[in-house]
């Protein structure tokens, strides 16, 4: 079946509220790597707890988020594109912990080849997909030494994954500014 006619066919199948999401997120996600799609972002990284007084029900995140004008003009949030967190994870045999980038993305991507980081100019850094939930498809990575640091010293994270249906891998280009210091605030 060729590509236009998967493409009517599944839109066929969605809501008028699906539809016009999954349209939303092709005009979004249809860059290619070379290309970088500026989401609206909010707050530089910030440090999320369960519990203030135990650092180790901490997190910190940044969340990425699409704008649509309103009928009277103002930029409201139209819905998340992507959402980034690290965390301590104890390994249960060792019960040694250690830091991990959790990335999601929104559901309507290629999970096959997973997505990819890169961070500046630095190399392309492949990580594969641990589920899709209603919420979006998520990927994680251990953040060994090198890569820590990479972090730390970095001015941009590029996050690529490719939409379903295209061959190009898409990135949404995010600020490493505040991270250093919300990450220390995890240990």
């Amino acid at each position: 079946m060729a590509r236009t006619h998967r493409f009517q066919f599944m839109l066929l199948y969605m809501s008028s509220f699906q539809r016009a999401f999954f349209c939303i997120l092709m005009v979004v996600f249809c860059l290619p790597l070379g290309k970088h799609a500026n989401a609206q972002q909010g707050p530089v990284w910030k440090t999320v707890c369960a519990d203030v007084e135990n650092v180790k029900t901490c997190r910190i995140s940044l969340g990425v988020h699409l704008q649509k004008k309103g009928e009277d003009g103002k930029q409201r949030v139209a819905g998340r594109v992507l959402a980034l967190n690290v965390l301590y994870l104890e390994n249960s045999e060792t019960k040694e912990r250690s830091p991990h980038l959790s990335v999601s993305v929104p559901l309507g991507v290629d999970i096959r080849p997973g997505a990819v980081l890169r961070i500046d100019q630095g190399k392309s850094i492949p990580i594969g997909y641990l589920r899709c939930t209603q919420s979006g498809c998520d990927a994680s990575i251990k953040l060994d030494d090198k890569l820590l640091g990479a972090l730390k010293a970095g001015s941009d994270l590029f996050v690529g994954f490719r939409p379903w249906g295209s061959t190009e891998t898409s990135a949404l280009k995010v600020s490493l500014t505040g991270f250093t210091k919300a990450f220390n605030s995890l240990t």
